[in-house]
Order: C-alpha cells, then structure tokens, then sequence
C-alpha cells in the first residue's frame, strides 16, 4: 500500500485477503485495517481490490463502510453470461453451429473458473476431434469438456474447508494430555501400576495450564 502511494494513481489487489484478515487475529487485522485507512488520510487516489472465497471468516472491522465501498459476489454463471464468456474466448466463426441451452445444462453450478477452464478442454476436444487444428467448435465439445470436470467439481464441494489448525493453547494442551495419558506408574517392586479416575487421578483437557 505505501508503494502503491508512492506511484499513486494506483489499483493495489489482495487476493485471499481472509488469510490477512481472518477474524481472530486483532493484531494482524488491526495493522490491516491501518494501511487502509492511512492512505485514504493521505488523499491518495490509490483503489484497493480484495478478493475471497471464505467472506465469512473475514473480521468485521473490515466490512465496515469506507474501508469497503462495494461488496460484489461473482457466483454461478447465467445462459447469457455463459454464451457471452464463449464467445469472448472463442472466434465467432468457430462457433457457427451450438446448442447454448444444451451447453448451460452441462455448465450449471460453474463458477467463471471453471466455465473458462471447460471453454479451454473444449478447444482441445476439437483438436483432437479434427486431429489437427480445429475448423469450428461443437455442442458436444463444450458438453463432453464440462463432464470431464464435473469429479473436479464434486471433489471441491465435498472438501472440508471447515478444517482449521488447532489454537496454539489448544494444541499445547492436546499434547500435554496424551503424555499423561501415557504415563506409566511403577510401585516400589517395579510393577506397573493402573491409575484410572478412581484412584484420584483425572486429567481434564481444558483445564490445563499452558
């Protein structure tokens, strides 16, 4: 940001801003939240675009209204922008004979990745189709395309992106309960002896000091 300053007017992206400014982290968000609101103090003409696919662990600071002007949310792709992305990717010459509303179907639930990704296969369908460079591109190439990324697509719904490390205390304390729970206990004959809840001994995990 104080580059961006330095060579003002200028357009500064953070991309997967929620790893800089996860909820949970005051001191990280706060030092985030400066940069902003300095260079705005500042009169510089310098535009921030942050980009995300987790909004919800964003910390709400952030959200407030003048260090974000505009949320905008780019979510499945419509027929319309669906024909409209192909034919901003391929030559309208090469697209002479499609079925659009057959196309729509197989691209349903595609973000704009994954539609640009299925316009690319489609492409190499053709050329492997035509087994050399394509003269036009087919309904079936952009169908066939988008099913070959449909297990892509299932494997990224099923991810369990709710999977997060363990606090720092929290892992401290895991580490310390699994040594206690393997501690072994040896009477004066050198036999070992079993300790459980009913001689006293009780290890709760939350309660230990770190």
């Amino acid at each position: 940001m104080r580059t961006a300053q330095l060579y003002s007017p200028a357009v500064v992206f953070f991309e997967d801003i929620d790893v800089i400014g996860e909820a949970g982290d005051p001191a990280r968000v706060s030092k985030l939240l400066d940069s902003f609101d300095g260079i705005g103090a500042k009169g510089a003409e310098v535009v921030a675009i942050l980009t995300t696919n987790r909004k919800d662990k964003i910390d709400k600071g952030m959200l407030r209204p003048g260090r974000l002007d505009t949320v905008i949310s780019i979510n499945h792709l419509d027929q319309v922008r669906v024909e409209k992305l192909i034919k901003a990717h391929v030559s309208e010459d090469m697209l002479r004979v499609m079925d659009y509303g057959k196309v729509f179907e197989s691209f349903k639930e595609f973000t704009p990745a994954f539609a640009k990704e299925a316009i690319s296969r489609a492409k190499r369908y053709a050329i492997a189709r035509e087994g050399g460079k394509p003269t036009m591109l087919t309904t079936s190439d952009f169908v066939g395309a988008a099913n070959s990324l449909k297990p892509q697509l299932d494997l990224m719904h099923a991810a369990d992106e709710e999977k997060t490390s363990p606090s720092l205390d929290k892992a401290l304390r895991e580490v310390v309960s699994d040594v206690i729970d393997n501690v072994k206990f040896i009477d004066d004959e050198g036999d070992e002896v079993s300790i459980g809840a009913g001689d006293g001994l009780m290890v709760d995990r939350e309660e230990l000091p770190v």
